[in-house]
């Protein structure tokens, strides 16, 4: 079973299980992704990180991942779908996902806030999505994109094609497993820290591009922050790698 943040794809890793994380073509996530191994690591989590990586990865930023021991994957993109590149690559461990049972063709994934903004149809948040990989779904995938009609409705083309392509195959998970930091809120009666397993980051304002004072407002940038502090620490014998990372996040 593999546990997604955002798309599935068909590639086969010799791990039976596995915590796939989407790292992009930009420089500037690969802080996000060291800390969220770190984190994940910290708390004994049984399942390694695989990241997909662009070719627009610089190769320095690669070796260093390489030499944290974590795995990628390449994904690229036809030409013709340029449109869609960020679209397809956008604090407890999360390991029960990994054995949740599943019918054939199903996924699950956490619901969207249902009070957004601008009343949209309720459909399952894509940013997390635990599957089954299979050769089928992907077969079935290529006939959507061949019904004209249908793709000019999506208003978000990722998240409405898992909505019309699992309509009858969705399984919710609890909000724990994607918590925005606005729920907190919008929905303070529903917020628990001691239940959050996946804090996401969402909007422009990345933790990394900010610095929180001790005495300020954004308690959860400052928990980012410590956890870099602790990887700052277990990363002293690499000098150069851990000057690239501190070069993508807000200096002091």
């Amino acid at each position: 079973m593999y546990l997604l943040d955002v798309w599935m794809n068909h590639h086969t890793w010799h791990s039976t299980h596995l915590l796939r994380v989407e790292c992009s073509q930009y420089p500037s996530l690969p802080p996000g992704v060291l800390v969220l191994e770190y984190s994940l690591r910290s708390v004994d989590s049984a399942y390694p990180v695989v990241v997909m990586v662009t070719p627009a990865l610089p190769d320095d930023v690669r070796d260093i991942l390489t030499r944290r021991g974590i795995s990628m994957g390449l994904h690229t993109w036809p030409s013709h779908d340029a449109r869609f590149a960020d679209t397809w690559t956008k604090l407890r461990h999360m390991d029960e996902l990994m054995e949740l049972t599943l019918p054939k063709n199903h996924i699950a994934a956490a619901h969207v806030c249902a009070c957004n903004p601008r009343k949209l149809p309720q459909y399952p948040a894509d940013c997390l999505v635990v599957l089954n990989p299979s050769a089928e779904p992907q077969m079935l995938f290529t006939i959507i994109f061949t019904r004209p009609p249908l793709i000019p409705t999506w208003s978000f083309s990722d998240q409405d094609l898992l909505s019309d392509f699992f309509k009858a195959g969705w399984q919710p998970l609890p909000w724990c497993y994607n918590v925005l930091k606005t729920l907190m809120l919008i929905h303070k009666p529903l917020w628990r820290d001691e239940e959050i397993r996946c804090l996401r980051y969402i909007l422009a304002d990345k933790p990394w591009q900010a610095r929180v004072p001790e005495n300020g407002k954004g308690n959860y940038g400052r928990r980012w922050w410590n956890g870099l502090a602790q990887l700052d620490t277990e990363m002293q014998e690499s000098n150069e790698d851990w000057k690239v990372i501190l070069a993508n996040v807000v200096p002091e």
